[in-house]
């Protein structure tokens, strides 16, 4: 019979998925990208359900296995959750990711953020937390309110992973009090108009300039804070985030809609420049030369980026991922004959991401490499090898 403890290691190999990991504080990594998926594949949720069943021995070792990930679709979900955690408070330990969806339009929604913010309370070990809020009728999600509306706290929350889509125009106060709330925190998410727009002459809009965008009478700092996303945002979102201090932020996306202007996106990447070692923009109604102005801010420090095809780059002596968003790469692509290693020096990978594909031949990648001067490793968006080294 094994030892325990190596029966832990066995299940824990068989259910792990280093992607649902909440980011370690340790971890200097500029990787080509770092979000998880947003939901367990079903095939390890159904194996950590057979697992517990085996036998006892199995139950006690699979059990923080089972509970590690939540997933609460609605309003009564949560509820059995925070009855069960009520029940047996040694299972909330378990939790390290759990993510809320929440449905604006429902009559129930304010019952349903406290029942959010209860079983929040019930798992004191949850490193990552993410909260759809589904707005409907554009009701405002009030979401900030409940999780800092927390009486007889001691401690703040602990998360190091917020993960937030929320269309509703928050106010930009009470988000930032909730921030405040979280010192640990490593990294953040915003998805959706997250905060208010500012009344005039707080939030001046000026499409081709570049200076900062004036944000008054905030003053949060976030210490721990690495990694920062902004999806579809509106451009408060932008001028808040630019008043913020974040010393140890290294990794940036940006992911821009319409409504977001060049000088905005500029006095962001700009505020940040200096420690940025990973950017990631995508901004489809931005000219290309406006990109490669905002690509050239971070240039002198970027170790890894993502940007379309089609984008111009700039030199920069320190990258070693480039990473290609949308299209297909063929030998006849542009981009491919503009990389050169005197301008690109460092370049060791080049990654095809999401909707990106490699349409090249071991004998493309082979004359490519030559050319360059250097053995490149193309790999897909999971990190696997395209082609392998040539």
């Amino acid at each position: 019979m094994l030892p325990p403890e190596l029966w832990r290691r066995i299940l824990r190999f068989a259910t792990y998925v280093p992607r649902l990991q909440p980011p370690s504080s340790s971890s200097e990594t500029t990787d080509i990208e770092f979000l998880p998926p947003h939901n367990e594949p079903l095939h390890l949720r159904r194996t950590k359900r057979n697992l517990v069943l085996v036998c006892s021995l199995f139950r006690t070792l699979a059990t923080p296995f089972l509970y590690e990930y939540l997933v609460p679709e609605n309003s009564k979900q949560t509820a059995a959750l925070l009855k069960l955690f009520t029940d047996r408070p040694d299972l909330g330990d378990h939790v390290r990711r759990i993510a809320f969806a929440v449905v604006g339009y429902a009559h129930d929604v304010r019952v349903h953020l406290d029942l959010v913010r209860e079983v929040l309370q019930r798992t004191p070990s949850a490193a990552a937390v993410h909260v759809l809020y589904l707005s409907g009728n554009g009701a405002r999600s009030g979401l900030p309110e409940v999780l800092t509306a927390v009486e007889s706290r001691e401690t703040s929350w602990k998360w190091r992973s917020l993960e937030w889509t929320d269309a509703s125009a928050n106010e930009p106060c009470v988000m930032e009090r909730l921030l405040g709330q979280c010192p640990l925190l490593e990294q953040l998410t915003l998805t959706g108009d997250v905060v208010a727009p500012l009344p005039a002459p707080a939030l001046t809009h000026r499409r081709s300039s570049s200076a900062p965008l004036p944000y008054r009478g905030t003053s949060l700092t976030l210490q721990s804070l690495r990694r920062l996303v902004l999806r579809n945002t509106h451009p408060a979102t932008l001028a808040l985030v630019a008043s913020w201090k974040l010393p140890a932020l290294t990794h940036l996306t940006l992911v821009l809609n319409k409504s977001v202007s060049f000088g905005a996106a500029y006095a962001l990447i700009a505020r940040y420049s200096q420690s940025l070692k990973f950017l990631r923009i995508e901004a489809p109604h931005l000219p290309r030369e406006q990109i490669t102005s905002l690509i050239a801010l971070c240039a002198d420090n970027a170790q890894a980026i993502i940007v379309p095809l089609g984008t111009l780059l700039p030199r920069m002596e320190q990258l070693q991922t480039l990473g290609w968003v949308g299209g297909t790469i063929t030998q006849e692509t542009e981009d491919i004959e503009m990389l050169d290693q005197r301008r690109m020096p460092a370049l060791d990978t080049i990654v095809a991401v999401e909707s990106a594909r490699f349409a090249l031949s071991r004998r493309d990648i082979t004359q490519f490499n030559a050319r360059f001067g250097k053995e490149l490793l193309w790999q897909d968006y999971n990190g696997d090898p395209v082609v392998g080294r040539a």
